[in-house]
């Protein structure tokens, strides 16, 4: 959870960047295998990702600016443009929001300021997510600023090994230059056409990338680890859970059975659990500044994240109560 990457950096599109490939010490490389093992990431799992070409030390990161001051970047989140696809997500995504807002208490308006302030409701998705999740994490653990940094990278990459050991999602994330030799990220919908809704093409779809993006393990089918991206901090989906939130507070938000945090109704849902868990009825700024991993007053400064995300909801909310005109 990062905060939009806090908000200022720009990145461009392009494909996954292949990874770094030097020689760490093995000593080094045993005992972080040993710390996941014992974190309950298996041998075979191990052994996968680690014989991947894929797989490896994270480039170094160079991100720009875009230049904007914090006026010029509020001004363009608060945008007629902008809110108007907030009320759209609230209202392509109605029945998950209000049964989030029955179970958690945040409010629709909250989780779409939040997304907004995030993944921009899903178009940065293609821009940020050019990391794959499992080399961020596996970065912090061999090249780590301190011993607590290194505990946390191995708690996450545990964690995503976690989130991918359940059943294949309806909706299959599939990186581009892996499916298709092309930039950004793609969604292909994996549904099949048990009730004759004509959705039958897409389980074709989802046929034709099962190899790429699936692994086995002792029999059992998971989504590959690897096919998992986000952003160079290691966060991931709508509202850029860090994996190890995902153990934490992910919730199955449509009640398939799958916690998919790329889709509104589960990533809503978990996002809601950590805000709730984090004191949301008692003091929302707070609970705001704890999910993009701050604990420092004043919470609600000008042009802070707290105050992006609840000046996106405030104005939203006054849409939404707003009476239509004879005209419209």
């Amino acid at each position: 959870m990062i905060g939009a990457l806090l908000l200022f950096a720009v990145t461009a599109r392009h494909a996954v960047a292949p990874p770094r490939k030097p020689n760490p010490d093995p000593a080094i490389v045993q005992e972080a295998v040993r710390d996941l093992r014992v974190r309950g990431v298996t041998a075979a799992e191990i052994e996968s990702v680690m014989h991947d070409p894929r797989f490896g030390l994270e480039p170094k990161r160079r991100e720009g600016s875009s230049g904007m001051t914090i006026a010029q970047y509020k001004a363009l989140v608060l945008s007629a443009e902008s809110l108007q696809r907030g009320l759209q997500f609230i209202d392509e995504n109605r029945p998950a929001l209000q049964a989030t807002y029955e179970t958690e208490g945040i409010a629709p308006p909250y989780i779409a300021g939040l997304f907004r302030a995030e993944s921009n409701l899903g178009r940065f998705l293609t821009d940020i997510h050019r990391h794959r999740v499992a080399n961020v994490w596996w970065t912090k653990i061999l090249a780590p600023h301190n011993s607590a940094e290194r505990r946390w990278a191995v708690l996450n990459l545990a964690a995503l090994f976690a989130y991918c050991r359940q059943s294949p999602p309806k909706y299959l994330l599939v990186v581009n230059d892996l499916a298709q030799g092309a930039s950004g990220l793609r969604i292909a919908e994996a549904s099949r056409d048990e009730n004759g809704d004509g959705n039958r093409d897409l389980f074709d779809v989802w046929t034709r990338l099962h190899h790429e993006a699936f692994v086995h393990f002792n029999g059992e089918q998971h989504l590959d680890p690897l096919t998992v991206t986000g952003s160079f901090a290691g966060a991931f989906g709508l509202g850029q859970f860090l994996p190890i939130t995902y153990l934490s507070d992910g919730r199955d938000g449509d009640g398939d059975g799958v916690i998919d945090l790329y889709e509104a109704p589960d990533a809503a849902a978990s996002t809601a659990s950590f805000l709730r868990h984090h004191g949301w009825t008692k003091l929302k700024e707070r609970a705001l500044a704890r999910y993009l991993g701050t604990t420092k007053p004043p919470w609600r400064k000008r042009g802070s994240y707290p105050d992006l995300v609840l000046s996106y909801a405030e104005a939203i909310s006054a849409r939404l109560i707003q009476p239509r005109t004879s005209t419209e």
